[in-house]
């Protein structure tokens, strides 16, 4: 798909993998195979997107207290995020994507553990790491005044990645007039997300 801030206020029918609430146990290793294919189209009309813009993309599950990673080698999103950094890297020569699913808290024990985790994956040989913080482009008074134009909804932010770019993505439930649809998420806002270096990051305060 092009540019995704092309297509702010249209939709597409699909549900965000709300990912795994539970903080993880055992060994301090990442989780793959959390990953589903989609295939949408993009639309303006909530109620009717047939012969919109066609969108495949492969959707990375987030899971709190752990780190999912998938490889990076076609069109990518992950979410939903609220602190949650997303870092792209190269293991053994294969571009990679992991979600490291931290917690509001730094002190939160999920928190801790997908620090851990995903330290474990630098120390061990990953190499060109850059991320970021989609949530961090979307200001919480401009996800509330998103969310009160759509009889409340609650937005979700996500990130997508495709051909060495990256983009934030804040998506919120369609309505059209007083209805909401179900199932069909409009793109409310997008932005380019240029990708930190790791070394900036780590000494970032909420993530050390």
């Amino acid at each position: 798909m092009p540019d995704p801030t092309n297509y702010i206020g249209q939709c597409i029918q699909y549900r965000i993998d709300p990912g795994q609430a539970n903080v993880a146990t055992g060994a301090l290793v990442p989780k793959t195979g959390q990953t589903s294919l989609a295939n949408v189209t993009i639309g303006n009309d909530p109620r009717n997107l047939g012969g919109g813009t066609l969108w495949n993309f492969t959707f990375l599950k987030y899971s709190a207290g752990d780190v999912t990673t998938c490889p990076l080698n076609g069109n990518v999103m992950t979410g939903p995020f609220s602190g949650c950094y997303a870092f792209t890297y190269t293991d053994t020569g294969q571009q990679k994507l992991a979600h490291v699913g931290t917690a509001h808290s730094p002190s939160d024990a999920g928190t801790i553990r997908a620090k851990q985790v995903w330290q474990n994956i630098v120390n061990g040989g990953a190499a060109n790491i850059k991320g970021e913080s989609p949530a961090k482009h979307f200001s919480h008074g401009v996800q509330t005044q998103i969310s009160v134009a759509n009889r409340n909804q609650l937005p979700i932010v996500c990130s997508y990645y495709e051909g060495g770019n990256a983009w934030a993505i804040l998506f919120i439930p369609a309505v059209a007039g007083v209805t909401v649809i179900p199932g069909v998420l409009r793109i409310a806002a997008a932005k380019s997300m240029p990708q930190l270096d790791w070394n900036l990051v780590k000494a970032m305060r909420e993530f050390r």
